[in-house]
C-alpha cells in the first residue's frame, strides 16, 4: 500500500466528498479502490482520524455524509416496501400468504455473534444494549462469540466519533462498530450510543429528527436523552430485515455510517 502523506490523505477524503456532493454514485469502497488504499483506511480519513480539515473542508465532508446516508436510507425503504408487497402478491396468485402478515416467527432465528474484547470501558453498556435489542426483536439474536476472530461483527473502543457498518449483517459477515470517545465527551449516554450503533448493524439508518423514544434519533434529542431501547417501529423493521432467516438474499457490501454525536442542530437525515 502506498505511504500517503497527510496532504494525500486529505486529497483523497475530499475527492470522495466532492464526488458525493451532488449525489453521484461513488461509494467509499469505490473511492478506496481507485486510490489504492483499504476501505477502512479511507473511512478513518473521512472521519478525521490522522487528518485535520479546515472548517470549509469539514463542511464538504459533512454534506457528502448526509447525501450518502439519505441515499442509503431511501434504498432501505424501497427494499422494505418491496418486501411488504411480496405476501400480497403471493396471496393473489396462490392464496397462501396474507398482505398483513407480521414479520415474526422465521423458520429459524438468525444468530449473530459479536466480539467485544477490544471494547474496554464499553463492556457494561454493550451488555445492556445487546439485552435491549434481544428483548425487543424476534427474528435475530445477538450473542458474544466463543471464538475470537470469527465473530459476525465487532465492538471496539476508539477516540473519534462512533461509526458502524450499515447492515443488516448476517452470519459470516464482517460488521464493525467503533465506539468513539468523542460522543461520551460531548455528554451522551454510553448505552444509548451502543444501542444506536448496533441498530446500524441490524440495518437501521439514522433518523436524527426523531424523538427520544426513537433509538435511531441518535444525538438529535440532545444529551438529556438516555433512552437505549428501540421503539416498536424500529423493532418491527429489524424483524422484517431478518424475516427470511439466513436463506435470504442479502448484499455482501455495506456502507459505513459515521455518527457525529454533537450538540449541533442536525441538517438532515445524516
Amino acid at each position: 500500500m502506498p505511504d500517503f502523506s497527510p496532504e494525500d490523505r486529505m486529497d483523497r477524503a475530499l475527492a470522495w466528498a466532492d464526488a458525493n456532493q451532488e449525489e453521484h454514485l461513488l461509494t467509499q469502497r469505490e473511492q478506496a479502490r481507485s486510490v489504492g488504499v483499504h476501505e477502512k483506511t479511507l473511512y478513518r480519513w473521512i472521519a478525521g482520524r490522522s487528518v485535520s480539515f479546515t472548517p470549509e473542508e469539514q463542511a464538504r465532508i459533512d454534506t457528502a455524509k448526509e447525501v450518502t446516508t439519505r441515499r442509503t436510507s431511501l434504498m432501505i425503504k424501497r427494499i422494505a416496501a418491496l418486501t411488504a408487497l411480496i405476501p400480497a402478491m403471493l396471496s393473489t396468485t396462490v392464496g397462501v400468504a396474507s398482505a398483513h402478515s407480521t414479520p415474526h416467527a422465521t423458520q429459524a432465528v438468525v444468530t449473530l455473534t459479536y466480539d467485544a474484547s477490544n471494547a474496554g470501558q464499553w463492556a457494561g453498556p454493550i451488555k445492556q444494549a445487546v439485552q435491549n435489542w434481544n428483548d425487543a426483536v424476534h427474528n435475530v439474536h445477538l450473542v458474544p462469540t466463543s471464538t475470537p476472530g470469527s465473530a459476525d461483527y465487532v465492538y471496539e473502543a476508539t477516540s473519534g466519533w462512533p461509526q458502524a457498518t450499515l447492515g443488516p449483517i448476517f452470519p459470516g459477515g464482517n460488521g464493525d462498530v467503533q465506539l468513539g470517545q468523542q460522543a461520551v465527551d460531548e455528554g451522551y449516554d454510553q448505552t444509548r450510543i451502543v444501542a444506536h450503533e448496533t441498530g446500524h448493524i441490524l440495518g437501521l439508518p439514522d433518523h436524527y429528527s426523531g424523538s427520544c423514544s426513537e433509538l435511531m434519533s441518535g444525538h438529535g434529542p440532545g444529551t438529556s436523552c438516555t433512552n437505549a431501547k428501540p421503539d416498536a417501529a424500529e423493532a418491527a423493521q429489524v424483524d422484517t430485515n431478518y424475516a427470511e432467516g439466513v436463506a435470504a438474499v442479502h448484499p455482501h457490501h455495506h456502507q459505513v455510517v459515521i455518527d457525529i454525536w454533537s450538540g449541533r442542530a442536525p441538517t438532515g437525515s445524516h
